[in-house]
């Protein structure tokens, strides 16, 4: 695919989506180790935006990227795919959602432990979405 092909609209929003969510996840693979960071002498995002900054960056990043990703599939006659979409990170929304809350009454909630479920969680749910995604423009063209 020629590099003129590649930054044409829609093409660089759909990798300005993927750019926004990897921002939205990445600082939270550092939230937990905040104390190890600073005392290595890291300055990672996560520890200079502290906890509750972590988790504003974070969640307006991942929101944003996703709001875009909605705008574009309902610009790029793919509504379709918005349903699959919500559906299939819902389960993501509603545990970091209730991660952030647990977090803010007791920091004993940011651990390796919710770090890693978040991850693993965010993996199966983005990953399901994109391949039913998929699959429906295979059998549901």
């Amino acid at each position: 695919m020629p590099l003129k092909q590649v930054l044409q609209t829609p093409n660089v929003w759909f990798a300005l989506v993927s750019t926004l969510l990897l921002c939205g996840s990445y600082p939270l693979t550092q939230i937990y180790q905040h104390k190890e960071d600073y005392q290595r002498g890291d300055r990672t995002l996560s520890l200079i935006l502290g906890i509750r900054g972590t988790y504003l960056f974070s969640g307006l990043s991942l929101l944003t990227g996703a709001s875009l990703l909605l705008w574009l599939y309902l610009t790029t006659e793919q509504a379709r795919n918005i349903f699959v979409f919500i559906v299939c990170t819902a389960p993501i929304v509603y545990f970091f959602a209730n991660w952030v809350m647990r977090a803010l009454r007791n920091r004993q909630a940011v651990n390796y432990e919710n770090t890693m479920l978040m991850n693993k969680l965010s993996s199966i749910c983005i990953s399901t979405a994109f391949i039913l995604i998929l699959l429906m423009r295979i059998w549901m063209p």
